[in-house]
């Protein structure tokens, strides 16, 4: 599973639920449904003049917690 490696987000389950308006008696249906996070591969300043690929949510990337390299 794919996972952001500063915050630890990871995809959500959920439900989607159809609003309808045809018929009073039924229920509307709800189905399982996953909620993905918005995951990008950066390179990242690992020390030493080194960089390496790292897999960060992009609220992380807008939080300033990742120093992307030049």
């Amino acid at each position: 599973m794919k996972v952001c490696e500063y915050c630890g987000k990871k995809a959500m389950a959920g439900r989607t639920h159809r609003h309808r308006h045809s018929a009073w008696a039924q229920r509307a249906p709800k189905t399982g449904r996953w909620f993905s996070v918005n995951l990008q591969t950066v390179h990242v300043n690992a020390g030493g003049g080194t960089t390496r690929k790292v897999t960060t949510c992009t609220k992380c990337m807008k939080a300033g917690r990742t120093l992307r390299s030049a």
